[in-house]
């Protein structure tokens, strides 16, 4: 089976200028990604991007350059357009499994994605990647707010949830090619990441965030 990781990374944001670029734990933002897909799929790796600067970051390496349509690049462009619109390629049609890896998650590692992509070899249609949750949670009712997963009458502690739930990271998603219009069909495999991997880059705070949990990871390889 042969896997192509995709990895969209548009130019314009809200949150910071030129998100991708930003540079975190010394690397642009984007770059953690990159890089963590070419360690783990080699040249099987394209990068699309509405923005020449953000491509180039690519130079040097050997995987693919995808620059999209400028109307593929809005701030409400869903993710599934542009997966289809980089599938449709030639270029990709003798690629089995197609993984998305999101360049505003710099905490995914190699084994994440070979794990998404063992999921699905070993029979799921798809793969997304989550981390484990002991929120309390609530939704609306016709009568007021109502608990969904504890007893309200006798409130847990936090580690004493023990209804199983993960929430959706929107780091890594694996899926069997041809290109189907979504990234999930059932029935859907999970891969489990450190609840740190929560965090994507929107804000300031998040990039320090990430940043922070970067250099720790960094010092740990450092000192062995």
């Amino acid at each position: 089976m042969r896997a192509l990781a995709i990895i969209p990374a548009r130019g314009g944001s809200k949150g910071i200028h030129h998100k991708n670029l930003a540079m975190c734990a010394g690397k642009p933002l984007m770059q953690w990604a990159l890089d963590t897909a070419v360690e783990a799929l080699g040249n099987d790796v394209v990068l699309t991007s509405d923005d020449v600067e953000i491509l180039a970051q690519a130079d040097g390496i050997p995987i693919w350059q995808h620059l999209r349509p400028t109307e593929l690049a809005q701030d409400d462009t869903p993710t599934e357009a542009v997966l289809e619109n980089v599938l449709s390629l030639d270029d990709f049609q003798k690629f089995d499994i197609g993984v998305l890896i999101q360049p505003t998650s710099p905490l995914v590692t190699a084994e994440d994605i070979n794990s998404c992509i063992a999921h699905v070899e070993g029979g799921y249609e798809s793969c997304l990647s989550v981390v484990p949750s002991h929120a309390f949670m609530w939704q609306p009712g016709p009568d007021g707010a109502l608990s969904t997963n504890y007893a309200w009458e006798k409130r847990p502690r936090r580690q004493d949830i023990k209804i199983p739930q993960y929430e959706e990271n929107g780091a890594v998603y694996a899926f069997w090619l041809p290109w189907s219009g979504n990234r999930l069909k059932q029935p859907i495999g999970m891969h489990v990441m450190p609840e740190e991997s929560r965090i994507q880059v929107d804000t300031p705070f998040d990039l320090w965030m990430a940043e922070q949990i970067l250099l720790r990871r960094e010092a740990r390889v450092a000192t062995g």
